[in-house]
């Protein structure tokens, strides 16, 4: 999806116009989520990038857009570019460190409820 967003359309109120941009923005996400993986990956993944015109738009995480866009509004843009491109992912597991088993040790020998039989 690649697309320029107005905040003001004549005849609109600029509140409900803004809601309508954020619906189809998650509505283009959930739809795009939905099409079936590739073989060996385990989620869909969105690189985004948005600024008030395309050639000031910078990366921002899927999770940031609504505030983004909400920061655009209120510095009075009369629009907004975005662009989300799709990918599939996979997941990396975590690496734990020896710390972190020992700390996880830790807090199941002192649980009150092993203490409680």
């Amino acid at each position: 999806m690649k697309k320029i967003f107005p905040f003001h359309i004549e005849g609109k109120h600029p509140d409900r116009l803004l809601d309508h941009h954020k619906h189809e923005i998650k509505k283009y996400m959930r739809r795009e989520t939905r099409r079936p993986l590739p073989n060996g990956f385990d989620f869909w993944d969105f690189d985004c990038r948005m600024g008030s015109e395309e050639a000031l738009a910078e990366m921002v995480h899927p999770k940031e857009i609504n505030r983004k866009i909400n920061e655009l509004k209120a510095l009075e843009h009369p629009a907004f570019f975005i662009e989300l491109l799709v990918k599939a992912q996979k997941r990396v597991p975590k690496v734990r460190s020896d710390l972190d088993v020992l700390a996880q040790e830790s807090t199941h020998e002192d649980s009150p409820l092993d203490n409680a039989h």
